[in-house]
């Protein structure tokens, strides 16, 4: 599998970051400004010395008007994505709790990815985005909470689709992993 290491990875994140932070003509104060987040921060987070939160690197994008998943770097513009079995970049949520493989390359339309998470993992913020996403179960319990909405618990073969504008969040409530595919569109990560 195509894992980075977590060095790498703030590495890689920090140029990409850099590079469409510079090709969209901001300064480093005007992305500080619109992201909320500290210039020393965002130095360190260019220079590959500081892991962004989930949460911070979909704001970034945001601001940068681009994806989360573009800031990773690298992915390829191919018309046709192939994503073998074992393959594919992927991204940890830090604590080994939860990792995500994406099972398709870059698109500006959707992003598919494949979720494995440990019993009791959980998200702990919300997350809002433009677009719709989908959560398809392959194996174990996850909660799925959409803020003064509802929660629904899906269980392995079950689905839940909703607008991603509406803040959201899961976890893991099976006593085994849970692994199931996120899909959003437009892709956002």
């Amino acid at each position: 599998m195509a894992e980075l290491n977590k060095d790498d990875l703030a590495k890689s994140i920090g140029r990409g970051i850099r590079r469409v932070r510079q090709e969209r003509g901001l300064t480093l104060k005007e992305f500080g400004d619109q992201t909320g987040l500290s210039g020393p921060f965002l130095s360190q987070l260019e220079n590959g010395r500081a892991m962004p939160s989930i949460v911070t690197l979909h704001r970034a994008a945001e601001v940068l008007g681009t994806t989360a998943q573009a800031l990773l770097a690298g992915d390829d513009a191919e018309p046709v994505s192939v994503v073998r079995a074992g393959e594919g970049r992927t991204f940890d949520f830090g604590d080994g709790g939860a990792s995500v493989r994406f099972v398709m390359r870059a698109s500006h339309r959707m992003e598919v990815t494949e979720t494995v998470a440990q019993p009791g993992f959980e998200q702990s913020e919300f997350m809002e985005h433009v677009g719709d996403d989908m959560i398809y179960v392959l194996r174990g319990e996850v909660e799925v909470e959409i803020r003064d909405q509802k929660t629904e618990r899906l269980s392995a073969g079950d689905a839940i689709g909703y607008p991603s504008t509406i803040p959201h969040r899961w976890r893991v409530v099976s006593d085994e992993p849970a692994e199931f595919l996120f899909v959003s569109a437009p892709a956002t990560f």
